[in-house]
């Protein structure tokens, strides 16, 4: 056993507790004709892979860090949650998913046979580039769908990384970027801009230090860089973070936008299966709020105290208020373009390279 396990994340709820995904609750939802679906991540359908590629024996399921999601199905009544590996197929590069998808049905047909895909999937054939895949891999289509969220980390990496000043100067620069660039704030992104530009050396408490450190690890990920150790080592690596990122917030946005709607005449209960400890973690801290088990259009913060004691933590959510209200009748009179969109994160890219240049040259 590695000692990890799958973590079931529920990115809406009420904020008192933390919803944990059981047997029970599949039943529960059966019984009120509720279909519950996981969508999995795509570290566990590469865990699923590597399994399979090892013989696909019991032994190494049982012993891997799937083991309480195969006991999590077994205890369900048969044909009463549904799995979906759809999202994360979209995220593989084309080679990739494919295998993943051929290695996805035998781990299932071994140690699953009596669950299934959900029932609008599509047996789609993968094929085309294998590595290196990012952005500008997608299809043009799924580049504007995911086009705000990039946009969102690469202006949160590009301030982050060549942005020089204060904390709250930072902030206030982030937001102002993207109210110029992109003419929209997102209340996701700007909440974990907040904990990337925070001090957090004055404070001593272990766990609140950590818990921040996780968010900026799966946000603004530092890595070694000839002068600057805060850069990452090249473009195409500070891309990559920004792609990462996006597409994890976005996985959430998936499944807030599907919880709780109608598919065929049922009513869905969506959660995400992960081995991603920083997505679980964030998704505990900030998520959509649900009332009775319907989604409302707001969304929950909940800081550890020593982040909340700030000026900075109540400065930075002051100039977002006021911008928002500022913005709010044009937001209202707006509509996004979205091939306009594809054009900014060129040049996002463009200013990117520019100081990176810049660096080099100093």
């Amino acid at each position: 056993m590695t000692g990890n396990k799958t973590l079931f994340i529920k990115p809406n709820h009420l904020g008192t507790s933390i919803p944990e995904l059981s047997a029970e609750i599949v039943r529960v939802n059966k019984s009120k004709n509720i279909e519950t679906t996981l969508i999995l991540d795509n570290n566990v359908l590469v865990t699923m892979e590597r399994i399979v590629k090892n013989g696909n024996k019991w032994s190494s399921a049982l012993e891997s860090d799937l083991n309480n999601l195969l006991e999590l199905l077994k205890n369900c009544p048969p044909y009463s949650i549904c799995l979906s590996p759809a999202f994360a197929l979209n995220e593989m590069p084309p080679q990739r998913a494919q295998s993943a998808r051929d290695a996805y049905e035998l781990f299932c047909e071994k140690h699953l046979p009596t669950f299934v895909d959900t029932p609008n999937s599509t047996n789609s054939s993968y094929d085309g580039v294998n590595e290196n895949y990012g952005f500008n891999d997608l299809s043009i289509r799924s580049q504007k769908v995911l086009s705000i969220t990039y946009l969102n980390f690469l202006y949160l990496n590009y301030i982050y990384h060549f942005f020089k000043g204060a904390p709250l100067e930072k902030f206030k620069a982030y937001v102002d970027l993207l109210d110029k660039k992109v003419d929209l704030l997102s209340a996701t992104e700007l909440e974990i801009a907040k904990y990337c530009f925070c001090d957090i050396t004055k404070i001593k408490d272990k766990s609140t230090t950590d818990f921040v450190k996780n968010i900026r690890n799966n946000s603004v990920k530092i890595t070694e860089y000839k002068k600057n150790p805060r850069l990452p080592k090249s473009l195409a690596e500070f891309q990559k973070i920004a792609f990462n990122a996006a597409s994890d917030i976005h996985l959430l946005h998936v499944v807030n936008a599907m919880d709780g709607r109608y598919l065929d005449g049922i009513k869905q209960d969506c959660w995400v299966a992960t081995l991603d400890k920083k997505l679980a973690s964030f998704s505990n801290f900030f998520h959509q709020l649900s009332i009775d088990g319907e989604l409302q259009p707001y969304s929950i913060s909940s800081a550890p105290k020593l982040i909340q004691e700030q000026e900075y933590w109540d400065l930075a959510h002051e100039y977002f208020s006021l911008k928002s209200i500022s913005r709010r009748e044009h937001y209202l009179s707006s509509s996004i373009d979205f091939d306009k969109l594809l054009r900014i994160i060129d040049d996002a890219i463009l200013q990117t390279a520019q100081a990176f240049e810049n660096i080099s040259n100093s």
